[in-house]
């Protein structure tokens, strides 16, 4: 999937952002509520964000997030992830959520290549379990 280059208008912003925020409180509604339906409430709020906006990463990222693991499909994650790497390259939240996808698929190579990228770019927000995880794989 090649990522959309063109500038979205004032109003496919606008939208994106309404759009992408309802997913936010699906999403969040689901993981209280323990609610599949919401779940899947928001990978179409997401949907239509990334419909207005197709050049928010965020979008990808989240619902890349959603799919993994909330609802257990890590090819479909794995399609969102790469679009937001492709979008944000090095993005270490992105690294990070594609390697826990990798992972999840039961593709360990992958999910290590990844998380060592990961730990190459500085954030520190997931690195404790980013080694964590990377040391096991490691070890198998």
């Amino acid at each position: 999937m090649q990522p959309f280059t063109a500038d979205p208008t004032f109003w496919d912003y606008i939208r994106a952002t309404m759009h992408f925020f309802a997913a936010r409180m699906s999403r969040h509604y689901g993981l209280i509520h323990g609610d599949r339906g919401e779940f899947e409430s928001a990978v179409r709020a997401y949907g239509q964000a990334i419909q207005s906006n197709p050049a928010m990463a965020r979008a990808y990222l989240e619902r890349g997030i959603l799919y993994w693991r909330e609802l257990a499909e890590p090819k479909r994650a794995l399609a969102d992830l790469n679009v937001a790497l492709q979008l944000k390259p090095n993005w270490p939240d992105a690294l990070f959520s594609r390697a826990m996808a990798h992972l999840a698929g039961g593709d360990y190579p992958s999910a290590i290549g990844d998380l060592a990228a990961y730990l190459t770019t500085g954030d520190h927000t997931w690195h404790a379990e980013a080694t964590k995880q990377l040391k096991l794989m490691q070890a198998l």
